[in-house]
């Protein structure tokens, strides 16, 4: 069942996000303990990584993030095999950015968006469809850091796939996430051809520890994401 989902190994599970400014909470420990109960789902054991963000301080937390305490010493389900930072990421944003404002008339001919499709420039920064990419000074959004991450997964990590865990208050974010990489990877798959067969899972959860399969809006295959959540209970 789950073969209509993932069709190649090695892939990523990406769990225990936390603040370096705040330090890790119980949903941290949390995600990482539901990346532990994702692995029987596809067979083979993936390679586990933990995403830290030391970019935003303490000041510019969310309202749900602020919720949970720093827990001083984190009981961990498992030891991530992989430990990115934010701030690495913006190595690879560039090239997302890039794909979805390349203009028609490159001059080497590559592939771009629909002038629909195509990110836009304006005063106060990059912007596709209904949020931003960077703002006027260039400084990247956490969507195109993202992205950049993503990327570096699929090409420099040699990933087939990944499966971010996150809690159910990043859902818009990862919706703006599945949205631009399926745009940019769409144009950028000649110069980097394995990106035609990556896919990008993300699996939420709750203070409760449930967790289920996030369905990305626009034209996904219903079938096998209501086929890939029944392996997941």
């Amino acid at each position: 069942m789950h073969e209509t989902i993932f069709k190649q190994q090695p892939y990523l599970i990406e769990a225990g996000h936390y603040y370096s400014s705040w330090g890790p909470t119980v949903m941290t420990e949390m995600g990482l303990q539901i990346a532990t109960q994702i692995p029987p789902t596809f067979g083979d054991l993936p390679g586990i990584m933990q995403f830290i963000d030391d970019i935003h301080g303490s000041k510019v937390l969310g309202e749900k993030e602020r919720e949970y305490s720093p827990v001083e010493n984190p009981n961990y389900a498992v030891n991530p095999d992989i430990t990115f930072l934010e701030s690495a990421a913006g190595d690879y944003a560039p090239f997302i950015l890039e794909a979805v404002l390349r203009d028609p008339d490159n001059p080497e001919g590559k592939p771009v968006l629909s002038k629909k499709l195509r990110a836009k420039e304006n005063g106060s920064g990059i912007h596709m469809s209904d949020f931003h990419l960077a703002n006027s000074d260039g400084v990247p959004s956490c969507v195109l850091l993202d992205a950049g991450l993503t990327f570096w997964k699929a090409v420099h990590n040699e990933a087939k796939g990944c499966v971010n865990v996150l809690p159910y208050w990043y859902e818009a974010e990862q919706q703006q996430l599945h949205e631009l990489t399926t745009r940019a990877f769409s144009v950028m798959v000649d110069d980097y051809p394995q990106l035609a067969d990556f896919q990008l899972i993300t699996v939420l959860f709750d203070e409760d520890g449930n967790y289920w399969v996030m369905q990305p809006s626009g034209k996904k295959s219903k079938v096998a994401w209501e086929e890939f959540t029944s392996t997941l209970y």
